[in-house]
Formats: C-alpha cells, structure tokens, sequence
C-alpha cells in the first residue's frame, strides 16, 4: 500500500473514533433521507451519526478491498449477486441460482486471469506456508478461502453440520 493511502486509511479509522468538530450541510432527496432515519433509529443514534459512521466507513471500505481492479471486481459481483435474485432467487438459497451466480462470478474472474502458467512464487516464506512442498494455486486457494470464511464468520462445512443438529 503507497504511504498516502496508509495515511488515508489511518484518517478514515481516526475519523469514527474521533469527536465531531466540523458542521456541514447538504441536500439529501426525500427517499434517502428515510433510510437514512430508519438506519439511524434502528441503531439507536441520531441521523447525523449514522451519516458519520456511513461515510467513515465507505472510506475505509476502499481500503480494505485493495487495489482498483479488486474493488471493481468486488462491485462486479455485488451486481450480479443484485441480478440473480429477481429471476432465480438469493443465490444462497437456490442452487440453481448458485450455480448461475457461480458462473457469473468465475467468468467475471477469468476477465481478469494473466496470461501464461502459473508460476510458484520462490524464497517467500508466506507462500511456503500456504503450499507445502507440493502445492498447487487451488490448495493456497481454499486455505485462504478458508481463513477468510472464518473471519466473516461464514461456518465451515463441519460446522454446519452440527449446527443443523442442534
């Protein structure tokens, strides 16, 4: 990360802990003003606060998607996720619309593959753990799939099998 987005993203932190000191205002059209209301009643603050915490967090939400590519990417798929609902229902519920969002997402992937094979990254360290002596890009994959499921809090499938029977 270039040192003047390190220093956006300690601004954007910095910004939900600290105190309000600058008064703006601006226009919002009706319908958004209501969510807006909603949101803010529903969390148990004011508008304003929920404006606050709104805009800090899409700033930071900037930076945690990465690079450019993987925000584009990240909203590329939020937008087939919104397009698969309404003909086949939450991709998470449906397996066919599971499928159909699966494929959206691989091709939106493949957009983006380099070409050429792949090579294995030499002398790093974080790259041996993730492959061992003879691991492939599918088995660092699903290691980091999962540390990443569990950081969302997404269950395991172990983990869901015993919560199916509780």
């Amino acid at each position: 990360m270039a040192r003047s987005e390190t220093l956006a993203q300690g601004a954007a932190e910095a910004a939900l802990a600290a105190p309000k000191t600058t008064q703006m205002k601006f226009r919002l059209a009706g319908p958004l003003q209501a969510l807006i209301e909603k949101a803010a009643t529903d969390h148990g603050w004011r508008s304003s606060e929920e404006i606050r915490r709104r805009l800090a967090a899409s700033f930071l939400n900037d930076f945690s998607l990465g690079d450019d590519q993987t925000r584009k990417l990240m909203d590329a798929i939020g937008t087939v996720a919104r397009n698969v609902e309404p003909p086949f229902g939450a991709w998470h519920q449906s397996r066919f619309a599971f499928d159909t969002f699966r494929a959206a997402v691989l091709a939106l992937i493949d957009l983006h593959r380099p070409g050429g094979m792949p090579v294995r990254p030499t002398d790093n360290e974080i790259a041996d753990a993730y492959l061992g002596e003879d691991g492939t890009p599918e088995t660092a994959g699903r290691m980091i799939a999962g540390g990443a499921a569990t950081a969302a809090a997404i269950p395991m499938p172990g983990q869901r099998l015993r919560q199916e029977r509780k």
